[in-house]
Formats: C-alpha cells, structure tokens, sequence
C-alpha cells in the first residue's frame, strides 16, 4: 500500500493505552502528506510481535518443576530468595523499559496529531504559476475540501494544495461558509492580484469564444448560421465551448 505520496507506507501498531492498542495501521513514511489508515485485515493484538517469550517452568507445592519434574537442591530457601529478588528487579526494569518505550511511542506516533487536532488553522495562497496557485495550512477536514471537492493535486514537497486560479474566489467562498468546529484565518491575495486573476478569466473566456466562433463558421455553411436567430447562435457557441456540458431551454419564457 502506498501513501499520498506514492511511496510505500509504513505498517506500525498502536502502543498506547486505549481502545485501539494492538490495532495496526499505515502511515506516511516522511509524514509530508498526513495519510493514515487502519488495517483490520491484521489481528490486533496486545503484545508486541517482536517479543518472543519462551516457556516458563512454576514450582508445584511438591518441590518439583512442572517441566522436568526435578527435586529442588538442599539449598533451595537461599536460591529461591536469589530468584525472587532477581525477578524483582529484572521487573523493574521491565517496566522502566517499557515507560521508556510508551514514551517514546507516544512522542513518535502519528495517531498523537491526528487526535490533537488544532482549534485553529492558518490558511495561505500562494501563486504556483500563471494559472494555478497553492493552498496552504493542514487540518484533516480540509483534505476532503482540496482533494475531493477541487480535485486539487498534492505537492510532495508539502507546500501544499495546487489548484487553478479559476478557483480562487470559490475557495474562499467556501472557507468562509463552512461551518468547521475550528478558526480559520485566511490569508488570501491582494485586492489587485484578485482583480487580475478576474481579468485574466474574462480574456481567455473571450478568446475561447472568437476560436470557437471561427470553427463554426469553418465547419457549418454560412446559408445555414445565417438562418439561426442571435440567441439560436449563442446557444450553440455556449454549447461547443462548454464541450456539451449545457441545459437547453429552447422555448419562449424559459429562462
């Protein structure tokens, strides 16, 4: 399984004390595009794989081991007393062993940022190209927003969302109208970038409209255009330039 990035995720199980200890999950390697996933195709389990514990032997109240079934040594009280403090302090270690590697696990575990979501995100636009600009500010439920919604593409780099400046203005319609249980400050483009962002829109809407103009009149004889009446014609120009994509209404009244 790959990440966003389209390098091989990573395959980990969660260590913490809760409700999904021993479950395992995939990562982002590099942690750049944030991608998490469970996998319940892997048993959880509450153990770690790579500790291997061998069979034990316990002494029955005989004075015989369980395994081999051999007598204790006259010396067995001061052997025993070894043992049991030996064991104590082998558990002591164990368990500070095992803070160590909570804490550790804890520090390092992606899970521990997802679940402290911030309460405020900071949203900044960036031109990419003449065309297109980047979107920054990570929060998991603006990653459906860019990827799905805009169809936005991730930079690997972690800069960000990339989209087309056609989308600027609804990008921000939409950061502003979304009801999200967190703040978001946007910081958007200057008022004169805007205004030539629009411009540069209506200029190649206008030239879309006189290339297609001319691939009419190439490809429909001009006895036949010069029989549609004005808003014949601009209904069928709309209709090339949007690629089909239209709803027709050819009557009189209908809007």
């Amino acid at each position: 399984m790959n990440c966003r990035c389209g390098k091989p995720a990573k395959h980990l199980q969660t260590k913490k004390e809760n409700a999904n200890k021993g479950r395992w999950f995939f990562t982002c390697p590099s942690g750049n595009c944030h991608f998490f996933k469970w996998d319940d195709n892997t048993p959880k389990s509450s153990q770690d794989p790579t500790m291997n514990s061998g069979p034990s032997s316990m002494i029955t109240n005989d004075g015989l081991s369980n395994n081999n079934q051999r007598k204790l040594p006259s010396n067995f009280d001061n052997y025993n007393n070894f043992n049991h403090n030996n064991h104590h302090h082998n558990n002591k270690n164990h368990k500070n062993h095992n803070n160590n590697n909570n804490n550790n696990n804890h520090n390092n575990n992606p899970l521990n940022s997802l679940r402290s979501q911030p309460t405020s995100v900071q949203i900044n636009f960036e031109l990419h190209s003449k065309r297109e600009f980047i979107v920054q500010g990570y929060h998991p439920k603006l990653v459906d927003l860019w990827k799905n919604y805009f169809r936005g593409s991730y930079k690997p780099d972690g800069r960000g969302w990339v989209l087309p400046l056609s989308k600027y203005e609804e990008a921000i319609k939409k950061l502003r109208e979304e009801n999200y249980n967190f703040n978001v400050e946007i910081n958007g483009f200057p008022v004169y970038v805007v205004k030539l962002i629009n411009l540069n829109d209506e200029e190649q809407e206008k030239q879309k409209q006189i290339q297609t103009e001319m691939e009419i009149k190439e490809r429909i004889s001009s006895e036949l255009w010069s029989t549609l009446m004005t808003f014949q014609k601009e209904g069928v120009t709309q209709t090339i330039m949007k690629e089909g994509r239209i709803l027709l209404g050819d009557e009189m009244g209908l809007v």
